[in-house]
């Protein structure tokens, strides 16, 4: 049976790892941090084409992970059945919720893309989780 895990009361007890602040969701809050200087002091222009000028992403694929109605894609208006035992919170960017447990999150919206769907013509998770990532 694996050892409960036991987290610091503060990122400023020093004693956080990487695996901690993957493991206990928080990596989600520090990978939106870690974005923002991509563009700073950039101005954000259209030149009229739809493909953007991006060299790298940081993708974050949870496989296992929380489900998508407690964290980026909730349903408020859904069933309790549906919905979930959390409820879901306004961001900076408007018209975007987010689950209840990401607050810190919701403040950095401006700044990371949310992709909620993708379509493949394969409907196991395996395979096309596979595509996704190749």
């Amino acid at each position: 049976m694996p050892k409960e895990r036991e987290f610091p009361q503060s990122i400023h007890d020093g004693h956080w790892t990487r695996r901690d602040l993957l493991f206990g969701g928080a990596g989600l809050g520090g990978a939106a941090i870690g974005m923002g200087g991509l563009s700073a002091g950039q101005p954000v222009t259209s030149s009229g084409t739809a493909l953007g000028r991006a060299k790298s992403v940081i993708v974050m694929f949870l496989g296992g992970g929380p489900p998508q109605h407690e964290t980026w894609d909730p349903k408020p208006q859904a069933s309790e059945a549906v919905r979930g035992a959390f409820g879901a919170i306004a961001t900076k960017t408007p018209g975007l919720f987010v689950g209840e447990l990401m607050p810190r999150t919701a403040q950095l919206t401006d700044k990371i893309a949310v992709l909620r769907a993708m379509v493949t013509n394969d409907n196991a998770h395996s395979s096309s989780g596979y595509q996704m990532m190749t």
